[in-house]
């Protein structure tokens, strides 16, 4: 009873010689360290041992003749099995029975170290919990309803940590060093502590829909968690299973859609389900950039998702269905993780191993690949960074105010601590991303050789390079451009980007005259008023002029040679108050106010990804671009989400916000952003009237003056 005993370990109990159990000989390890006991409490009595020794003579010899008996019974029963064939298919299942748990954990045991394992040797250890068997043929099953086999299964509270349980306050360190190194078949299971927190489940079928939407009533669920398109390299990987409008009949219920809310990598869509004279509201979530198989391009994207499901308040008791496919790799990825963030708040351990293992001995290929496997460590990150550092904006004035102070243990102030945090998660893109930039032809395409030289591609995805990538906004996943200011060799093909990508809006941040002299810097628009200068078949008119202390304004009309269409409209918005040599603007207010400036035009013309150009494409780009997402998700979420956009934006360049100067600006801004409300407390209403007022504007704000208005 010394002993540690991990996450849902059968305990079995003995008495010593001369008396027998009665009760429950096993137990399971449960919450507080105490015991479940399987069938009643176990209890020692003295044996009786009165028995003459005439009798025990006779059961002596009797038991002889009785083992001599079995001995050649089983000797037929063998010769008989080696001359008959099989007559039914077994599968591999890993539903295990109480008896089988001991042995099972003895084998995975065997295979372990003591701690801190190596996520592959994790990934194999998990692999072997594949040993018991399923006999198909003795099953009534309708196997065209059920496209995977599927089996119950449920998660049970740790006892104490096991050896493979790592402290929260550690894992970054441990993730860091790794890097280097009805008839619906569906599944009911616990959460951490909770009973039936989960149903998960395969795709819909074209006849199980109504199946489905029965589940969902009968089990009195209201959230939907949907990991899958629709269809997948030209697979159906789902049936839609839900309106796009009005309503859809399921059985002897109806289905009303009532809104649809579109994210960069996720969609939210609220339902009306009714049952005769009931209704109730269910909301859908539907996460659209997780491949089959695969992972997310980026953790933060499923980190952003999963708070998203969590946060969002429901009005029913009953379990999240969490689907995609087959119902196992990414749907096991997901609740993985949910269990593993719930665990951590609670015990203060991450035990991963154990968590996928627990998942696997019940369901076959749950986390079904290593790539999953790893990915799910960076998730859970995030997950557990973005919970302490993306503060509600009530909250972040004196949040703000610790961000200076010094902690005691380390002597470093709390600011640059967030920051190495920040860094532990830093992506870091194959070479295969550059390798079109670092052939002979597009390396002078580059002003700096040894920085990132990402790509995008024409419209007909020719390979004509260009030193660009697309960044995502808080709604939508190709709202920026961050490129490079261009070459004198290259304005050519900005003009072809801009052209392509119907771009209406160019933030420029860095300065004409640079302070390197030398500097190659490519002007693409005339000097004098109504000037036209011609980039190859792009001809290039300036029409008009609005200078300013912080910013100058140029309105710039395009056409290209052979296309009969009226010229293009263009804003170019040329920054002052950034200098070359600054690593962070010189003013935070003028900063907000180009921020601003440029949305409402953004927003009125609506057409297009915004560009962004410094003299590298990464770092003065990447905290515009960065800090517009921040205030935009502000505005809606009222939390300050300044660790989760980096991330999200480092996942496609990981240059951005290279340093703690610019991270302590973002704060800077968020700081400055706040002052305009009063009061705190009520920041939420007054976000929603600020977010109203921003809508408004952008239709009634005259389009060829620059606004004065700030959100106040």
């Amino acid at each position: 009873m010394d002993r540690l005993n991990p996450l849902i370990q059968i305990v079995k109990f003995e008495c010593k010689q001369g008396f027998s159990l009665k009760g429950s000989q096993k137990a399971k390890c449960h919450q507080n360290a105490s015991f479940w006991f399987i069938d009643g409490t176990p209890k020692c009595e003295e044996e009786d041992n009165s028995l003459s020794e005439a009798v025990v003579a006779g059961v002596s010899v009797g038991s002889l003749a009785a083992i001599a008996a079995v001995v050649v019974v089983v000797i037929i029963v063998l010769r008989k099995r080696r001359s008959k064939k099989p007559d039914s298919k077994y599968y591999k299942n890993d539903a295990l029975s109480l008896d089988d748990i001991d042995h099972q954990y003895a084998e995975v045991n065997a295979n372990r170290t003591k701690k801190n394992k190596g996520a592959s040797k994790q990934e194999e250890a998990s692999n072997e919990q594949k040993t018991t068997y399923y006999n198909m043929n003795s099953h009534d099953v309708d196997k065209a309803k059920q496209a995977r086999q599927e089996v119950y299964y449920e998660f049970s509270p740790v006892c104490r940590p096991s050896e493979t349980a790592i402290p929260v306050t550690e894992f970054k360190n441990y993730v860091e060093i790794k890097k280097g190194n009805q008839e619906f078949f569906a599944e009911q299971f616990k959460g951490f502590g909770n009973v039936k927190s989960y149903i998960a489940a395969q795709g819909p079928l074209i006849n199980t829909i109504d199946d489905f939407w029965w589940m969902v009533w009968n089990e009195k669920s209201d959230k939907i968690v949907m990991l899958t398109n629709l269809s997948e390299d030209d697979k159906v990987k789902c049936i839609q299973y839900w309106p796009d409008s009005d309503t859809m009949d399921t059985r002897n219920m109806k289905l009303e859609l009532v809104v649809s809310e579109s994210f960069a990598d996720f969609t939210i869509r609220t339902f009306n389900l009714i049952n005769g004279k009931e209704s109730r509201t269910i909301r859908q979530f539907h996460f659209t950039a997780w491949p089959d198989k695969g992972v997310p391009a980026y953790a933060s994207s499923l980190v952003h998702f999963h708070s998203k499901v969590i946060h969002t308040p429901g009005t029913l008791k009953g379990p999240m269905v969490v689907h995609c496919s087959a119902g196992i790799g990414r749907t096991g990825t997901f609740i993985a993780l949910n269990y593993l963030v719930q665990q951590a708040k609670e015990s203060g351990y991450v035990d991963m191993f154990e968590c996928v293992e627990t998942l696997r001995r019940q369901r076959l290929n749950m986390v079904q690949t290593l790539e999953q496997y790893k990915f799910l460590h960076n998730a859970t990150l995030e997950a557990l960074m973005c919970t302490s550092s993306d503060p509600s904006a009530s909250k972040f004035p004196q949040i703000y105010e610790d961000l200076f102070k010094v902690d005691a243990e380390t002597g470093k102030r709390n600011i640059d601590l967030n920051f190495e945090n920040l860094n532990v998660a830093l992506s870091t893109l194959p070479e295969s991303a550059y390798s079109m930039a670092k052939n002979s032809t597009n390396r002078k395409k580059n002003r700096y050789i040894d920085f990132e030289m990402p790509e995008i591609r024409d419209e007909e995805n020719n390979p004509i390079y260009i030193n660009a990538v697309f960044l995502p906004a808080y709604k939508s996943k190709r709202s920026f451009i961050a490129t490079q200011m261009p070459l004198k060799d290259t304005v050519v093909d900005f003009w072809r980007l801009l052209y392509e990508q119907q771009v209406s809006t160019i933030v420029m941040l860095n300065q004409l005259g640079s302070d390197k002299p030398k500097e190659n810097i490519g002007k693409y628009w005339p000097k004098d008023l109504n000037a036209v200068s011609e980039f190859g078949p792009f001809r290039i008119t300036k029409k008009g002029l609005t200078e300013g202390k912080d910013f100058t304004i140029v309105d710039l009309c395009c056409h290209k040679e052979g296309q009969n269409e009226d010229e293009r409209k263009l804003r170019l918005f040329q920054c002052h108050f950034w200098p070359d040599s600054s690593t962070v603007p010189t003013s935070v207010l003028a900063f907000l106010k180009l921020i601003n400036d440029v949305e409402l035009h953004h927003d009125r013309n609506n057409s297009g990804p915004l560009v962004v150009h410094c003299m590298n494409g990464a770092e003065k780009s990447g905290l515009f671009c960065v800090m517009q997402v921040v205030l935009e998700r502000m505005k809606i979420e009222q939390d300050v989400a300044i660790h989760h956009v980096i991330q999200q934006m480092r996942s496609i360049r990981p240059s951005i916000i290279p340093n703690v100067e610019q991270f302590k600006f973002c704060h800077d801004v968020v700081l400055e952003f706040l002052k305009q409300f009063d009061d705190y407390s009520n920041f939420q209403h007054h976000m929603s009237e600020a977010y109203l007022i921003h809508q408004r504007f952008t239709t009634i704000v005259n389009e060829s003056t620059p606004t004065d208005i700030f959100l106040q």
